[in-house]
């Protein structure tokens, strides 16, 4: 009888694996011939190909297709940029994302890269490109690929729609057989029935394709109407999917993140403001003079220090980094809500809606606030909301949305720590909100005590949901920040944690390294897998050392989000439902051999409960952890 492996119920205890286990030997991910050529040695006498066959090399990998998530070489061996490739570095990005399409997962000769941002800085261009099909944008399909400056690739994140070349050469499916106008008055009827809105405001619809998978769902890619739907205080501020043949609401995605030129104004408590167009004069603009409204003041110097904390440390101007105004709302109210609104919130302006909302002249968005809510870190907070918009967009639910929200707890404490005023001592210093009537909101420290988690595999973990609103927190958005936000404290002040001790390396490098995954590397519908796999490539892009940059390993196994997850059952569920099934780097895979294929030495590979009646090899040192029950790996 060979040995099976068993996992204790709901225990965090760590097995660590040395020697192999009885069975098969592991398999290589993928296994199409196309990408199979892709583990292959670099050649110098042709265009580069992505390989990994050195064990340095860290390529993560779909389960369902080996096709590649994240590519990032070690040192040394990056993508050389001879041959085919040119020394312009958008041109040699466009080049490399077409050349290795069906790495990948990529088919058809419709899929097309449309560049979205291209900043050039510390010796790195640090591209995004924006995925189209038939010559329409995918809504939420991205790649991000960094470059040297000699134009070599030295990382790339691949968050595509994988499924469209089914519609190859069907242009039926490209064509919507309901007009644009139909699909707002069904947009229209739609959301007045769920909402009860009644002055509704909508975008013109731009026809899309609409991708489940890259913004958290399931499902197959499909034709839509995309538009914008708000009511100003009425808390509607939403991306709504509209389907293009039968006109079904397909998603509706919240733009809305709730808790220098500036114009403050003040709504009083007024559930209708504005109560008349045109608005009423701000109550504080840039060179007037100061209000004798206490709130009003609070606004305008909370903003003004995360704006001069932004430009003095990362060098942004601004929100959306072009110094455009910044416009801001006190005492606000939210009908059929409590008034006072015991809230804070950025509206953000999307890029395809006129320079409006809520009937004013603005570019990027809007800062909203409750009576009593416009505390310094609250403000930093709904400011970074505003700044992760224009940056890595990260979409607000589920894992995405935590990642969200915990980058804005960070800078809301970065921003809080150096501008002399509240209270923070030692005792309140990782409190989001100790200065709020109602004290603290969250503690980044010790999560829990506010009931978040602080690692991944914790029972406070809130599940993702298929389908988010603010009933189910958009799946938990605020409760799960608590897994990054211990990250943050471990990284900035150091700590041992959950079996590791980590070094604490000070606000201003730890504010670089986030800075430099939201900026640069994370794409919208980013997980906590993808966040270890950027933050890794952010220490290396800003010349970490080899002992901090383990530092930073050890920090992401104690919240667990360095690993890979095997679910028998295919991907129907998840760590406490915390990953994205399906759809992430890491998983779930269904066989215990495929998750720990893709681990590297000294990894995690979490293991849902269940009878993996399975026939396994592993031949490096790794750590399993259960998740959901009994684990029982191996043939009797």
């Amino acid at each position: 009888m060979k040995p099976a492996l068993t996992i204790a119920a709901y225990s965090l205890g760590t097995l660590f694996i040395a020697a192999p286990l009885p069975g098969v030997a592991q398999e290589r991910p993928g296994s199409r011939p196309e990408i199979t050529q892709l583990w292959r040695s670099l050649s110098a006498n042709r265009v580069p190909t992505i390989s990994s066959a050195k064990a340095t090399e860290r390529a993560s990998v779909y389960h369902s297709d080996g096709s590649i998530r994240h590519w990032v070489p070690s040192p040394g061996r990056q993508l050389s940029a001879t041959g085919a490739l040119t020394n312009d570095a958008e041109q040699s990005a466009h080049r490399f994302l077409r050349l290795q399409a069906e790495a990948f997962g990529l088919h058809g000769a419709s899929v097309e890269f449309k560049r979205h941002q291209h900043r050039n800085q510390n010796g790195h261009h640090y591209l995004r490109f924006k995925q189209t099909f038939a010559g329409l944008p995918v809504y939420g399909g991205q790649a991000v690929v960094q470059l040297n400056a000699r134009g070599d690739v030295e990382y790339a994140a691949n968050y595509l729609e994988r499924g469209l070349h089914v519609f190859e050469g069907m242009r039926e499916a490209s064509t919507p057989s309901m007009d644009a106008g139909t699909a707002q008055a069904r947009t229209r009827a739609a959301i007045q029935s769920r909402s009860g809105g009644q002055s509704l405001t909508l975008s013109a619809p731009v026809l899309v394709w609409y991708s489940p998978s890259a913004v958290g769902m399931r499902g197959a890619p499909r034709l839509a109407w995309m538009l914008v739907v708000e009511d100003s205080f009425s808390a509607i501020h939403d991306r709504v999917f509209v389907g293009g043949h039968a006109g079904e609401i397909l998603d509706r995605i919240p733009l809305g993140c709730e808790i220098l030129h500036r114009s403050i104004f003040n709504a009083n408590n007024n559930q209708t403001w504005p109560p008349s167009f045109p608005p009423p004069l701000p109550a504080r603009i840039e060179f007037g003079p100061g209000s004798s409204d206490g709130e009003v003041n609070e606004a305008w110097d909370g903003i003004g220090d995360a704006y001069n904390f932004y430009r003095n440390r990362h060098g942004r101007n601004g929100i959306g980094g072009s110094d455009q105004p910044i416009f801001s709302i006190v005492r606000v109210c939210v009908a059929n809500q409590t008034c006072p609104w015991p809230n804070a919130a950025w509206s953000g302006l999307p890029e395809e809606v006129p320079s409006s909302i809520f009937g004013f002249n603005i570019n990027e968005g809007i800062l909203t606030f409750g009576q009593g809510w416009a505390k310094d870190d609250v403000v930093a907070h709904e400011f970074t909301h505003g700044v992760t918009q224009f940056e890595s967009g990260l979409q607000y639910r589920n894992a995405s949305g935590a990642i969200n929200e915990a980058l804005s707890d960070i800078w809301g404490e970065f921003v809080d720590w150096g501008n002399g005023r509240g209270n923070d001592s030692p005792g309140v210093r990782w409190d989001v909100g100790e200065d709020l009537s109602g004290g603290r909101i969250r503690n980044m420290r010790n999560p829990p005590t506010n009931g978040n988690p602080d690692r991944l595999s914790s029972t406070l973990v809130t599940a993702p949901t298929a389908s988010p609103t603010p009933d189910n927190d958009q799946g938990g958005v605020h409760s799960n920040s608590g897994i990054v936000n211990k990250l943050c404290y471990l990284l900035t002040d150091g700590d041992t944690f959950n079996g590791y001790t980590v070094n604490g390396l000070g606000m201003d490098r730890i504010a670089r390294v986030f800075y430099e995954v939201n900026a640069n590397l994370l794409g919208q519908n980013a997980d906590y897998t993808d966040l270890s796999v950027a933050l890794h490539q952010a220490a290396a892009n800003l010349g970490w050392s080899q002992s901090e940059r383990a530092n930073l390993h050890n920090a992401c196994l104690a919240v667990e989000i360095v690993g890979n997850y095997v679910d028998r059952a295919n991907g129907n569920s998840s760590p406490n439902g915390c990953r994205q099934a399906g759809i992430g780097v890491g998983g779930p895979f269904p066989k215990v051999s495929e998750g720990a294929n893709a681990l590297q030495s000294g990894d995690t590979l979490f293991v849902r409960g269940g009878n993996y009646n399975q026939t396994v090899r592993i031949t490096k040192p790794m750590r399993l952890i259960n998740y959901n029950g009994t684990a029982v790996i191996g043939r009797p």
